[in-house]
């Protein structure tokens, strides 16, 4: 699916800044050595970056209800209440039995979704980054 020209010009600096500070603070998949704050950003900006890159079946893998609902309340607490809600009626339709969702056309429909989301979600990020995180951990 092509992305939307006008609104979708993938993520914007801030969002790999803050993937890669929380990365090298905590190089473990499941993020064991993050505060809650800290596992906020890098799961929005981790799901984020690869909406813009059209990576999100990698990213989603084989547990995409488990990683849509993590980033449906990390977008939820960093104030992206669109796309929260994209996400959490994705997860319900993951969840009906009829018709069957595969986890690639899912990611595809969700990758275009995002690109005509008219939040601001770098600048959310930018935000919660500003206010929850210590200024070393952006180093």
């Amino acid at each position: 699916m092509e992305k939307h020209s006008e609104t979708w010009r993938g993520h914007y600096p801030i969002t790999g800044f803050v993937l890669e500070a929380l990365t090298k603070k905590d190089p473990t998949p499941d993020g064991v050595l993050l505060t809650r704050s800290e596992k906020v950003l890098f799961i929005s900006c981790a799901f984020w970056a690869a909406s813009a890159k059209g990576t999100l079946k990698q990213y989603l893998g084989s547990n995409a209800i488990q990683r849509l609902q993590t980033a449906t309340e990390a977008f939820n607490e960093i104030g992206a209440l669109r796309v929260a809600s994209i996400l959490r009626v994705r997860v319900e339709e993951l969840l009906q039995p009829e018709p069957p969702r595969t986890v690639a056309r899912l990611a595809a429909e969700i990758e275009d979704q995002m690109s005509y989301v008219d939040e601001k979600v770098d600048e959310l990020i930018a935000q919660f980054a500003g206010k929850h995180l210590p200024h070393e951990n952006l180093r």
